[in-house]
């Protein structure tokens, strides 16, 4: 009897995933934790033993928890565009000098609308007309006689700043908006409301959702962390920079 339970603990333990070494919590925007951390999590932890946690917030939240030792990894922008970012929000990055950055992809920003409003491609003038309100209805640029409901996320602002920058021309963006969260929410919205139209990473755009011809702007996803890394965090960069390249597309 006793060698009887004692094959059972064995084959129990041999079915149980061994516990990981260690943990990274990595915390961002949800483009960068779709683009760069869902893809390589399984194959790293796999290869490594080492859990990632992944956290989505937004890069300002990111980069203070980074800074006050809550987490391991920050996700953002470009170095340039997160601070300008920061600085806009008005928190003040107290010394910059203790991040490390490193660039570990890239993506493009786009507009998206709802899968049943027929307009098929937006010009640049045509896009800077439905942010700044000056084009009100769908019907101006051959859509529904509907009017136009901008949605935003408010932990995505950076990349709505990038893309903004590059396609109003300077001009001041729509005040009265649809305000939610992250990129998914912005999908969710753009998806349930015909009249709508939203900005998200191109990564996000599902099939929910369609993404007409017209202005791309590239995006810089950026690695965060302390000036002196962890182990693990040189561990997840390497991983990044050699047989993680396949699993980033």
């Amino acid at each position: 009897m006793m060698k009887r339970v004692l094959l059972i603990v064995v084959a129990l333990l041999m079915v149980v995933p061994a516990a990981f070494s260690a943990e990274l919590k990595i915390e961002g925007g949800a483009p960068a934790i779709e683009k760069i951390i869902n893809p390589i999590k399984e194959p790293f932890e796999k290869a490594t033993g080492i859990k990632i946690v992944p956290l989505a917030s937004g890069p300002k939240v990111a980069l203070l928890n980074l800074e006050a030792g809550k987490i391991d990894i920050a996700m953002g922008p470009s170095e340039e565009d997160w601070l300008k970012f920061m600085a806009k929000e008005g928190v003040a990055v107290k010394d910059k000098s203790i991040f490390s950055m490193t660039i570990v992809g890239e993506d493009r920003i786009v507009s998206i609308t709802n899968p049943k409003n027929p307009v098929a491609s937006l010009t640049k003038d045509q896009i800077k007309g439905l942010y700044t309100g000056k084009i009100d209805n769908w019907k101006a640029v051959g859509g529904p006689d509907a009017p136009v409901i901008v949605v935003l996320g408010k932990l995505i602002m950076p990349a709505v700043t990038i893309y903004f920058n590059k396609t109003l021309d300077g001009e001041a963006a729509l005040k009265d908006i649809m305000s939610v969260g992250t990129a998914q929410d912005v999908r969710a919205a753009v998806a349930a409301n015909l009249e709508a139209i939203g900005i998200v990473s191109k990564k996000i755009a599902d099939g929910s959702v369609k993404v007409p011809e017209g202005p791309e702007v590239p995006i810089i996803f950026t690695f965060a962390s302390k000036k002196d890394p962890s182990p693990e965090v040189k561990r997840l960069l390497d991983f990044i920079r050699g047989e993680g390249k396949q699993y980033l597309k």
